[in-house]
């Protein structure tokens, strides 16, 4: 618990208010094209940002190292880390094609590969197994067959 407490204070803390990744829906299939939108957090126009679709499940182990610290980019090459593009800040969201990957729910993970803070971002800081029960919200995107 101290470990996230101390992972949460590394970022300022108007970073992690203005970082809200939504996808435009709740759910889609592999081949769609699905909008991601960033909320306020780049205030820059110059910075490159590649987008990754985490299966929720491992998006702790995406996210921190195996000291428990932020992960610094890129994500790591593993099972469920899909990178699916990159955009500029500049930018207030990302359209891309839902890759084929199982049915389950996965999270958008941005790296800002340019930016001064260059730890792997996500709205969620662990990892949430398929069969918890989550609010619906569009923070997640259920992938189905």
């Amino acid at each position: 618990m101290c470990l996230i407490t101390l992972v949460t204070l590394a970022l300022p803390a108007t970073a992690q208010a203005k970082l809200s990744l939504q996808f435009d829906r709740m759910s889609a299939r592999p081949g769609e094209s699905v909008y991601l939108t960033f909320g306020e957090y780049f205030t820059t126009t110059q910075n490159v940002v590649h987008v990754y679709l985490v299966h929720a499940p491992v998006l702790g182990d995406v996210l921190r190292t195996r000291g428990g610290g932020p992960r610094f980019g890129p994500a790591p090459r593993r099972s469920g880390v899909y990178k699916v593009g990159r955009t500029l800040s500049q930018r207030p969201g990302f359209t891309f094609r839902v890759p084929k990957v199982r049915p389950a729910r996965y999270a958008a993970v941005i790296w800002c590969s340019t930016c001064q803070y260059t730890c792997l971002l996500a709205n969620f800081q662990g990892g949430i197994p398929d069969e918890a029960y989550i609010r619906p919200t569009r923070a997640l995107l259920r992938v189905l067959r």
